[in-house]
């Protein structure tokens, strides 16, 4: 097994001041969980301007048909008591899981900030619940190095406007999001006039677009992108903010809303087509694998894997779908539905924008990577950015 590079090196999204420069570290869960970048000395967390929205509501598009009849039961049920679970001090999130001692039975998750949290109920609608401690959660990125023969994906990359480092998650197309504008998502936040997708005009003279993947407090600065921002590989905080190469421009990123439910935290950057060395969408310099074009939806159980700036190569499984969670931001707290829940050191600190793939030789993508903890990994489904972004993956050098 290779090495994990950087594990100690916990990096966090340029927005998470956290005593360490900053690499774009994704997000900080309410009291919890964190995103996944590495940022600049904190600058405080803005108040939010109204009530959350949490849980299911009319924009929710979670669609489980592919999930057991005992699993959708209990989604049903976790969908129920959602806002009245979390309405209980220390709790951040819910989720449906399996039972570890029979997996045929599902059990509801609850996501706690803190140890020993009181008032959570034993079980929910007939069935048990079992607390998960994450503890406090941020952003995260092993390859911090500058790579040019060619410049693969999972390494370092980040906005120039910030002293942060996230990942390249992928090599991406859009049919969809083919002019400047703005763009609705199915799947995108809804109450607010904010609630879109930002396209840019392309930065470069080329009939043959491509893009790297990776999340919006990666790539768009935490909604305060105003154009097509320079993008550095690596990023800024692996050469002690100072510079770096540019090899791409913010393409297209979408609003995360503080008061509404959101179902992902993504970006697109468009890949200089001249750059020297040029492209591959092999994961790493050590080529782990190259992601497929076929997206699946995220089940229970599923193994599952990454490459990440920070960490590397890790594998994992997937122990929780349908989850809600709440996320704190350097600048705002924000609500994501419909998430994916992974235990364990499946992603640190500038391993946000990092793409979850299945790990069984196939290497589908799953989901984008954006919060965690030192317990705790969540990810956004792939199956709902590729379809609001137009996406389709490369897999071919250029």
């Amino acid at each position: 097994m290779k090495n994990n590079h950087g594990f100690a090196r916990m990096l966090y999204s340029t927005r998470f001041g956290l005593g360490l420069s900053s690499i774009a570290l994704l997000v900080l869960l309410a009291v919890a969980i964190w995103g996944c970048n590495t940022p600049n000395a904190p600058s405080g967390s803005a108040p939010s301007s109204g009530p959350l929205s949490i849980g299911p509501d009319a924009n929710y598009h979670a669609d489980w048909s592919n999930q057991p009849a005992f699993v959708q039961h209990a989604i049903k049920i976790q969908d129920a008591n959602t806002t009245s679970l979390m309405a209980i001090p220390g709790v951040i999130g819910t989720g449906t899981g399996l039972d570890k001692s029979d997996p045929k039975q599902a059990v509801i998750l609850v996501f706690t900030s803190l140890a020993g949290v009181r008032g959570i109920p034993a079980t929910v609608g007939g069935l048990k619940t079992r607390v998960e401690f994450v503890g406090t959660a941020r952003a995260f990125s092993g390859y911090t190095g500058t790579y040019r023969t060619p410049l693969p994906a999972g390494v370092s990359v980040g906005d120039n406007d910030q002293c942060a480092s996230g990942s390249i998650g992928a090599l991406v197309t859009t049919s969809r999001l083919t002019s400047a504008g703005t763009y609705s998502g199915t799947y995108e936040a809804s109450g607010s006039s904010r609630d879109v997708i930002r396209v840019y005009s392309s930065g470069y003279s080329t009939t043959s677009h491509k893009f790297m993947l990776s999340c919006n407090h990666v790539f768009a600065n935490e909604n305060t992108a105003t154009g097509a921002d320079q993008q550095d590989q690596p990023g800024r905080y692996d050469v002690s903010c100072g510079t770096s190469g540019a090899v791409g421009k913010l393409y297209a990123w979408n609003y995360i809303d503080n008061r509404h439910n959101n179902y992902y935290d993504a970006a697109i950057a468009e890949c200089n087509p001249s750059l020297s060395g040029g492209w591959s969408p092999a994961m790493s310099p050590d080529n782990w694998y190259t992601p497929s074009t076929t997206v699946v939806s995220p089940s229970l159980n599923l193994g599952v894997q990454k490459v990440g700036r920070t960490t590397g190569h890790t594998t994992g499984t997937i122990a929780g779908i349908n989850v809600t969670i709440t996320v704190s931001y350097s600048r705002f707290t924000a609500t994501f539905v419909d998430q994916i829940y992974v235990s364990g050191q499946f992603i640190q600190a500038g391993d946000s924008g990092s793409m979850m793939v299945t790990n069984d030789g196939s290497n589908n993508p799953v989901g984008l990577n954006f919060a965690g903890s030192s317990t705790a990994s969540f990810a956004n489904r792939m199956d709902h950015i590729a379809h609001d972004f137009g996406l389709g993956f490369v897999t071919s050098s250029f």
